[in-house]
């Protein structure tokens, strides 16, 4: 073999090693992605069905390789639904692990705490629970798939208007999640013609509300708009509202309808009414199946949202590899079919296509819940 043969044999061998350890290394590759979450506290229970959904769609992934050998890796950071703690958590996952892609937060505060830190670093921020308006305008690079309380604020005045309640009183945890709805219902109430007569806060860590309940019995209001953070402090109020013989109608949030506020009020809760996203069409297949793989623990939708994000992402990584500024374009146009429906999101990142449903507890022990149409 003469040295020319041989020389172009050698160049060959190297280029075939490279290309195939280029593709070795590409398929083994590991997409990190981060997720903040209150993991411990009052709303502790939130961050832990997060963690159990995540778990669940990111075996599936991997296992059906989904994203042809590479695998998904989930870096979590307790946020403890506080600000602050949030902040800190999405430095650590963007400077330490080395994330593109944060799932979170669940609280309203978490989100509009990362916000900043992630459109900087043009990092996509994925919520699944935040549900306050000020997230429509927290950057370029936020999405979520949990609709607004822009809505949630307004359906709850027009629910509690339709039902003949003029002169109402309000008690509200002092969050930014809670303190948002309270203004966005008040808005819209005062619009119909009703009037708040009181308006009552109360902080994060409180479980004894007597003092903000009495000044509500002493309003002569004709009904009770709570507007809690946490499922568990809902259920302590209207559990606390019974027992001071406060007996005007309740109303609440989408949180009346998670395990925590059941377990604190009990009985106590039924006739309550609420605004909550909508029941999952059983006679979807996606929907079926997702219910044989997990029971869920806050809400069907809730849960379903959170599965769906990571299903969602990892189509928009088919398609983008880690390039956020393609990914922030690609959740921009996409029409998503998932556990929750069909959606898409608007120029601010706002799910669209999702609706509102007025729901009432008629038996909080057995967790009966009567759907309005």
């Amino acid at each position: 073999m003469n040295y020319k043969v041989l020389t172009i044999c050698i160049i060959g061998i190297l280029i075939i090693g490279i290309l195939t350890f280029a593709f070795s290394n590409s398929s083994n590759k590991t997409i990190k992605i981060g997720v903040i979450a209150p993991l411990s506290g009052d709303v502790g229970s939130y961050g832990q069905e997060v963690r159990s959904v995540l778990e669940i769609a990111k075996a599936e992934i991997n296992t059906n390789n989904e994203l042809n050998g590479q695998k998904i890796e989930l870096f979590y950071e307790d946020s403890k639904c506080d600000s602050a703690e949030a902040a800190k958590a999405t430095e650590k996952l963007i400077d330490v692990d080395n994330v593109k892609i944060i799932i979170g937060g669940v609280c309203s505060s978490e989100t509009l705490a990362a916000a900043p830190i992630t459109e900087k670093n043009k990092v996509i921020l994925f919520s699944t629970g935040s549900s306050s308006a000020a997230v429509s305008n927290a950057g370029d690079y936020v999405f979520r798939n949990y609709p607004s309380e822009s809505i949630l604020g307004k359906a709850s005045a027009e629910l509690i208007y339709s039902k003949g309640y003029k002169n109402i009183a309000i008690i509200s945890e002092n969050t930014e999640y809670a303190n948002s709805v309270v203004e966005i219902f008040t808005k819209r109430f005062n619009e119909l013609g009703g009037k708040i007569l009181t308006l009552q806060k109360y902080n994060t860590e409180s479980n004894d509300f007597l003092t903000q309940l009495t000044k509500i019995k002493d309003s002569t209001s004709d009904a009770l708009f709570i507007v809690p953070q946490s499922a568990l402090k809902g259920g302590l109020i209207v559990k606390q509202a019974k027992e001071l013989n406060l007996l005007i109608p309740f109303f609440g949030t989408a949180q009346f309808n998670g395990q925590d506020a059941l377990d604190a009020g009990k009985e106590s809760l039924n006739g309550l009414e609420y605004v909550d996203t909508p029941i999952l069409n059983q006679n979807n297949n996606l929907v079926k199946l997702f219910l044989q793989k997990y029971t869920p623990k806050i809400s069907d939708y809730f849960s379903g949202a959170t599965y769906d994000s990571l299903y969602l992402l990892t189509d928009a990584i088919k398609q983008c590899d880690e390039n956020t500024d393609c990914i922030k374009d690609y959740l921009y146009t996409v029409k998503y079919s998932g556990v929750i429906g069909n959606y898409y999101f608007d120029n601010l990142g706002d799910v669209q296509g999702i609706k509102f449903t007025d729901k009432k507890i008629i038996n909080a022990l057995t967790k009966q819940i009567e759907i309005e149409n």
